[in-house]
């Protein structure tokens, strides 16, 4: 089972004119079970997934448009962001990548605060690139 459960905590970005939305990286939860084994009983975990503005952003190069400048996050103010077009564009498929590894096995490390996935997907054009997702996930019992 899977249901957003805040509204994104990411406002609309403007550029040249165009509207980009980023509801689609609102945060999701799901009910993730754990099947029970010979010495465990079957187990539910909450697992809450936010997704970090590094889904949609890279780190502020010299040169990059102003217009794009996207940060600094309170929680972080020495990392200045751009909005990035591309990978804005690509993060629209990971609430589906998402949901494809609530079948996987998850281990949880408390020592994280962010999970790093490194994936190959197509852009519209049809060209092959590397995208890193920064998720946080988080386990409720």
């Amino acid at each position: 089972m899977d249901r957003q459960r805040w509204g994104s905590p990411y406002a609309p970005f403007f550029y040249q004119g165009v509207q980009y939305t980023l509801a689609h990286l609102n945060t999701l939860e799901y009910i993730y079970v754990q099947p029970a084994s010979e010495s465990k009983p079957e187990r539910q975990f909450v697992v809450i997934i936010d997704f970090s503005d590094h889904c949609f952003t890279h780190a502020w190069k010299e040169g990059d448009d102003t217009a794009l400048h996207y940060g600094p996050r309170k929680s972080r103010p020495q990392n200045e962001r751009t909005f990035d077009t591309q990978r804005w564009q690509l993060s629209h498929n990971l609430p589906n990548i998402v949901r494809n590894l609530m079948g996987a096995k998850l281990y949880h490390n408390p020592t994280r605060d962010y999970t790093k996935i490194h994936i190959t997907s197509l852009t519209q054009d049809g060209i092959e690139v590397e995208y890193e997702i920064y998720i946080n996930v988080r386990f409720d019992k």
